[in-house]
Order: structure tokens, then sequence, then C-alpha cells
């Protein structure tokens, strides 16, 4: 990796995605706060990488934990499992393994703590894991996986132009906010509630007041309400 590159995260792309602020807090203003789901992902993640390669009896390989890089699009990360199926009449197609015989279909498999997200975070950063292999591994990919430990299902994440074209305009906007410094505002929504930044945030603060009487209760009422309470 060139030092003088700017490079961008796995990481950062799926907290873009969820979040703009969330992600200018973490990366920019260097936040972060630990929650609850914050800490049951980080065990999560911690078993997932704490296992070696795994020869399954099916054939299929899994690599626990593999750094990756794309250098086209200056991304970079670890995958938390990346499995290798056996590509079988296919010969042509899938990617070639030191001291394996034939070729192997790479698909790349991101363990999450909770359930299938209304938005694309999380597809996302599946779709830049899958180009990273892709160009390390000289292959194709066109699918990659997402495991949601609460609901226990696997869920196919689809490698195609419009997820990829997707990917390529949310690198640019990264770099774009990264150079510019500033931490984007605040959109309230229902993401709010479950996010650990949300005190460092206080989104309730940044959303703007329908009216001047509104303004005064939030902003007035609460704070003498809080006096008379105490």
């Amino acid at each position: 990796m060139d030092n003088n590159t700017q490079y961008v995260t796995l990481s950062e792309i799926q907290h873009y995605m969820f979040c703009p602020r969330q992600w200018g807090l973490i990366h920019l203003e260097k936040q972060w706060e630990e929650n609850y789901l914050t800490v049951v992902g980080e065990l999560l993640h911690k078993r997932v990488h704490d296992s070696n390669i795994v020869d399954s009896q099916n054939g299929v390989l899994t690599i626990r934990g593999l750094d990756v890089v794309n250098e086209s699009l200056h991304i970079y990360g670890k995958c938390d499992a990346v499995e290798f199926r056996p590509a079988g009449e296919n010969e042509d197609y899938g990617a070639y393994l030191h001291g394996r015989k034939g070729t192997w279909i790479v698909a790349p498999v991101e363990y999450k703590k909770g359930k299938a997200k209304s938005d694309l975070s999380d597809v996302m950063q599946v779709v830049a894991q899958a180009v990273c292999l892709e160009e390390m591994f000289s292959t194709r990919i066109d699918v990659g996986y997402l495991y949601y430990k609460s609901s226990r299902r696997r869920e196919e994440v689809f490698i195609d132009e419009e997820n990829r074209n997707r990917l390529i305009e949310v690198v640019s906007s990264i770099k774009n906010m990264t150079r510019s410094g500033h931490t984007p505002k605040s959109k309230v929504s229902s993401k709010c509630n479950s996010c650990s930044l949300k005190d460092a945030c206080v989104p309730s603060l940044l959303s703007k007041p329908k009216n001047v009487a509104e303004y005064i209760n939030r902003n007035i009422g609460e704070g003498e309400q809080n006096e008379t309470d105490a």
C-alpha cells in the first residue's frame, strides 16, 4: 500500500452507509462509545477471527480474518470469513490456490450480531470485500453472504453492476468528506436509537424545530422541568 495514497477501510464504508454523521464522528473526530450492541459485535467477530483455515467435510475451505485490499479503489480491511468452493466442471471459472488442485469459487461471508438492516450498509461492506478478493485472487465473484446471529440466517449479496457502481460512488464520497474534514449533519431516524454514538451526536439538538414554541419547549422548558424535578 502506498502511504501517499488515500485509502478507505471496509468499516468506513459500512459506517458511512449506515449514517454519514456516525462515520464522521468515528473517523474524523475519533469518537467511539461502547454500548451493548458494539460489545456483542466485537465478541462475535473475535470468535470468528480466532479460527484458522478449516477444511470442512464437503470440501469447502474457509479462511478466517483474512486481510484484503483493492489497489484500484484504494480500499482495505479484514474479512470475517472467506469461503472457497471447488469450481467443479466449470474449471475455467474461479481462483487458483497454492497447493490445491483445480479452481475455486470465492465468496466473502460477513457475520453480524443483529438482524438484516433496511439500508445497504451491510450489503456494501460485503461488496467491498468481494472486489478486494477479486483483485487479490484474479477472479470474478458474483455472490457474497451476510450471516445474522439473531435470525441464524445467511443472506445472499449479489455483486452486480449496480452494487459495484454504488461502491465506487460511496468510496469517492468518503474520500471527499475526509479531505473536507467536516462531519456531516445529523438526519434523525429510527437508527439513532441503537447508535452507540447517540450521546455524542445528540441528534435531537441538531434537528430543526417546527416552530418557535417547539424550540422553547425543547431547549428551555425541559431545563426548567429538570430543575423542578431536582
